[in-house]
């Protein structure tokens, strides 16, 4: 759960830069729900409940980068409080589908210092996915991307 909260946010925050448009992370959210279904630690288990995750935290990402648009410290913020937006999500899916052993997993998430982790590492996911941006965005192919 620790990588794929630094992978998801760097890609979100990245995509977010790149494509600019809203919804574009909810698409990826929905590709990244579809290519992490075989994999049982990345969400709920089943079609539904990981597919439907993955793209409600796309459009977490997509409303808080809507309000928090085109501020260095925005990337940041947007990702860290996809993080926690995931985590409780992850939570709700989990309960709402009674996944075996959600019980014992809602009562760690809802832990201060699994909380802070989780904002320190999807903000780490956010900052890799700025500074990957910052070193791209003259090049040839983002400019093309973006027309």
């Amino acid at each position: 759960f620790i990588i794929f909260a630094i992978i998801f946010h760097f890609y979100s925050i990245f995509t977010l830069l790149l494509i600019k448009k809203f919804g574009a992370v909810t698409i990826l959210g929905i590709v990244y729900g579809l290519l992490l279904l075989p994999m049982p630690i990345t969400g709920p288990p089943g079609f539904l409940p990981k597919v439907l995750l993955w793209m409600l935290a796309g459009t977490t990402s997509d409303i808080l980068w809507t309000i928090f648009k085109n501020n260095k410290l925005g990337a940041v913020l947007t990702a860290a409080l996809m993080g926690v937006a995931v985590l409780f999500l992850f939570v709700r899916f989990l309960l709402l589908f009674q996944i075996p052993g959600g019980d014992k997993f809602a009562s760690l998430a809802s832990k201060p210092i699994v909380i802070v982790g989780i904002l320190v590492l999807s903000a780490l996911g956010g900052i890799l996915g700025q500074f990957t941006y910052t070193k791209i965005r003259d090049t040839l192919i983002v400019k093309r991307i973006q027309q």
